[in-house]
């Protein structure tokens, strides 16, 4: 056996042994990053790390925002998620800032000299407030920052699927003529060439609706000025 095969064979019984060995983190900080879970987000893809106590209220709150906002295409899922994440920081920014008024309150309690527990609580709030201004300023100024940014955010997906709302309702008005269209050049048609069938693809025309969204979209059409009619024909209320 060569010198080579020898030494690769007693590396590798080297790895299994210290494998064998290894039982983990020991230490407080090992501990705490091993308990981090990472997890690949099902609507965005995107690759999450959280304490593991986290991660399923992480996903319940963000995955609310996409159900809410429906994002269609790459830059509206990208907004979204954005837009997720802030309001996801500002609820921790909030719930940090009550963390720590609510664990200075305690350290701070034997502080305050009065019988008076109503007298008493408010003096050590106002202390702490005292105390800690500078700390929660920082928290303050970060949720102004944060919040800012969730309605610059908001504005944009609102203006984009707007855009995209609207070009969608003309390109499927557009469809319908032309369907409605080929089914006049269809029944002229019919006169001479009796049986043949009527056939239309929108993609021929560069619309991507199916013959199904078209033809929904036009009963919907022509329910809605039946409805119309019927309104105006009825008589007014006395």
């Amino acid at each position: 056996m060569s010198t080579q095969t020898t030494h690769q064979k007693s590396r590798a019984e080297t790895n299994r042994e210290n494998a064998q060995k290894s039982t983990g983190p020991k230490t407080e900080e090992g501990k705490r990053t091993s308990s981090l879970n990472a997890r690949r987000h099902d609507l965005t893809g995107q690759i999450i790390i959280l304490p593991e106590a986290q991660m399923e209220e992480y996903i319940r709150f963000t995955s609310g925002f996409h159900t809410d906002k429906k994002p269609q295409g790459a830059i509206e899922l990208n907004l979204v998620q954005q837009y997720a994440d802030v309001n996801w920081r500002m609820n921790h920014s909030a719930a940090i800032e009550k963390v720590k008024l609510s664990l200075t309150i305690d350290d701070e309690r034997e502080s305050v000299d009065t019988e008076c527990t109503p007298a008493h609580n408010s003096f050590v709030e106002a202390r702490n407030y005292h105390l800690y201004s500078e700390t929660l300023r920082n928290i303050s100024l970060y949720e102004t920052r944060l919040s800012s940014r969730a309605a610059k955010l908001l504005k944009q997906i609102n203006e984009i699927q707007a855009e995209r709302r609207a070009r969608e309702e003309k390109e499927m008005r557009e469809a319908v003529l032309m369907y409605e269209m080929e089914q006049e050049v269809h029944e002229e048609e019919q006169t001479a060439a009796p049986g043949k069938p009527f056939t239309y693809n929108p993609s021929e025309d560069g619309f991507v609706f199916s013959i199904a969204k078209i033809k929904f979209q036009i009963r919907f059409r022509d329910r809605l000025i039946v409805a119309r009619k019927c309104e105006k024909a009825r008589p007014a209320a006395a």
